[in-house]
């Protein structure tokens, strides 16, 4: 059985600064001297600068709106929050974790660790909005483990994060070979994160910015401290873009990875479509439209969005239309934020930050 070791200190790579992100040289001594993904040291100081704590707002006011908002908002709020928080706890505990078997590169290796941190903190807000603003903090619980609506969201990307999970295992024993096979069912683990932060997220942080949005500034302070998670995701899902694009531009397995494992990616997003139509229609049923948002406007979000993954990846030459939800970029580029600091408190003192321009590949390696 040939085990990876806890260290390599047989890794050279800084002597020609050309590290693979996956499956080159096991890491040995960690090194930001010789940098081989600027972008990656970019992205990590990015989210470093953007660091910041749960408990930063009070949240007095939301307990009273809470209380006093119909209960198809408060529904709506609850069910959204649930899941979001389902997926940090998986994110939390698995990011990094699940990822570094295979992770060769220091800058990789560092962008990931902070992201896991990252995620806990997000994880952490949810549960503090609750215990701060639900009368009853542990219906949250039940929530996500009783609402199969909840549980079935992410269904294709968790099957293939617990498959990734599994794999990592086997291959720190020496138990699989480092071959194509091994690098595309990394590349799928990679996607399936990316696709989990970069689509699923983006139509539930639409139902949680909605909110105050349509009913005068009612749940503020958690909307601004979702409004502090988002912001972090975008910076995630650029990470997992890099990397992607990088994998399948300028490594040649990540090349053949591609052509071995496409039609596996378009099934992926595909079937993630199609539950995020499906969660659209649940999440805005039972009477929790509101003023701005109803079903068929989130699921054009959902398209929108889906059509910005398959254009960014090259799947598509299609180039997206116009946002379908005018109010997400007064959330999305926090410089557009227009609530006075005498309605809430502000608690965003990073002013940087602007929606990415989404970059379509050269398509002529496919």
């Amino acid at each position: 059985m040939n085990t990876k070791p806890i260290i390599n200190l047989n890794n050279t790579d800084y002597l020609t600064k050309n590290s693979n992100l996956i499956l080159g040289e096991s890491l040995g001594l960690k090194d930001t001297i010789n940098i081989s993904h600027q972008k990656l040291v970019e992205l990590y100081d990015e989210l470093k600068s953007n660091d910041w704590k749960e408990d930063e707002l009070p949240f007095t006011q939301d307990r009273l709106d809470l209380l006093s908002a119909p209960q198809t908002v408060k529904d709506l709020f609850k069910l959204n929050i649930a899941y979001q928080f389902e997926i940090d706890s998986l994110l939390s505990e698995n990011y990094a974790t699940l990822l570094a078997p295979f992770v060769t590169d220091s800058q990789y290796s560092d962008m990931l660790s902070i992201i896991q941190y990252n995620e806990g903190l997000h994880y952490r807000s949810y549960l503090f909005i609750i215990r701060k603003v639900f009368p009853e903090p542990n219906e949250i619980f039940d929530l996500v483990l009783k609402t199969k609506e909840v549980q079935e969201r992410s269904e294709v990307t968790f099957k293939i994060i617990q498959e990734l999970k599994e794999l990592g295992a086997k291959y720190t024993l020496g138990l699989v070979e480092n071959d194509q096979e091994l690098f595309n069912n990394v590349f799928k683990g990679i996607f399936a994160f990316y696709i989990l932060e970069r689509f699923n997220f983006m139509s539930s942080f639409a139902t949680t910015f909605i909110i105050p949005e349509a009913y005068n500034g009612l749940m503020m302070n958690s909307a601004k401290t979702i409004l502090k998670i988002a912001l972090d995701e975008l910076i995630h899902w650029q990470v997992g873009e890099y990397v992607i694009k990088h994998l399948i531009t300028s490594d040649p397995r990540g090349k053949i990875a591609l052509e071995q494992t496409k039609e596996e990616l378009l099934k992926i997003i595909e079937e993630a479509y199609q539950a995020e139509l499906k969660w659209s229609d649940f999440i805005l049923s039972e009477g929790r439209e509101v003023v701005g948002l109803n079903s068929n406007l989130l699921k054009e979000y959902v398209t929108w969005n889906a059509e910005n993954v398959m254009y960014t990846l090259g799947f598509s030459d299609k180039i997206p239309g116009d946002l379908p939800l005018k109010f997400m970029v007064n959330w999305l580029d926090i410089d557009a934020v227009q609530h006075a600091n005498q309605e809430s408190s502000n608690n965003n003192y990073k002013l940087n930050t602007v929606i990415n321009d989404l970059d379509s590949l050269d398509l002529d390696d496919f």
